[in-house]
């Protein structure tokens, strides 16, 4: 199970310690706390990535909702959930935040929260070792895999990566029944096909594919059985 990084930021210590408690029961997270959004922002922007936060609403100089904002704006992935002691701002909270908690922090509330969070990133992310560092990517967002001269590259709605790590590693990590070979060195998203002219699939980002007569019956299949899903 992947190991989930999270932020936990509240102006009022012995919140940030109840909670801090609550997550430390859970060996599979990392847990950074902030007594002040000044202080998570500015990690943020030094290029600390979290999976998931924990924000209060109300805090002096820059509220919760700027403090998501500002984070959405650097790293859209990030999830958030919001803690507070008032059901008033949930509306507010539409569009921000993965989940919305009221305090007293309630520790079935917050586990339930973790375990899906967990079970989220287990289910959905692609992690890869580049020359930059590892990298984890939303197996959704991934349009197509290519292989050139051993180099695997991943194209996601958002980015291109590059990694020497084989195909068929990749393959075993995703595992995932919308994922199909076309020809040999390819691996695409059904999801992602807009239409297939003659012996290639057209992607929706204007990528053409080869259909090799290899692989044309089973990848032919997959799409049918994906199409009538």
């Amino acid at each position: 199970m992947i190991r989930l990084r999270i932020a936990i930021c509240d102006d009022y210590y012995q919140d940030l310690e109840a909670l801090g408690t609550i997550l430390s029961y859970h060996n599979k997270l990392t847990i950074d706390a902030f007594l002040s959004p000044q202080a998570l922002l500015a990690a943020v922007e030094k290029g600390i990535r979290f999976d998931l936060m924990f924000l209060d609403i109300q805090m002096p100089e820059i509220d919760g909702f700027e403090l998501a904002k500002r984070i959405k704006e650097i790293d859209a992935k990030t999830q958030i959930i919001f803690v507070t002691v008032s059901d008033k701002y949930v509306y507010d909270a539409y569009g921000l935040a993965w989940k919305y908690i009221k305090k007293p922090h309630n520790r079935e509330e917050i586990d339930k929260h973790i375990l899906t969070a967990m079970d989220l990133f287990t289910k959905q992310t692609l992690k890869v070792a580049t020359s930059d560092g590892l990298v984890v990517l939303q197996i959704d967002e991934i349009i197509y895999i290519e292989v050139c001269h051993n180099i695997s590259t991943i194209h996601t709605c958002h980015e291109t990566v590059e990694t020497r790590q084989p195909l068929a590693s990749i393959e075993h990590q995703i595992k995932h029944p919308h994922f199909a070979k076309p020809f040999k060195g390819y691996i695409v998203n059904l999801n992602f096909i807009k239409k297939r002219v003659g012996q290639n699939a057209i992607m929706k980002n204007d990528a053409v594919i080869p259909i090799s007569r290899g692989n044309r019956d089973e990848f032919l299949a997959a799409l049918s059985a994906y199409i009538v899903e």
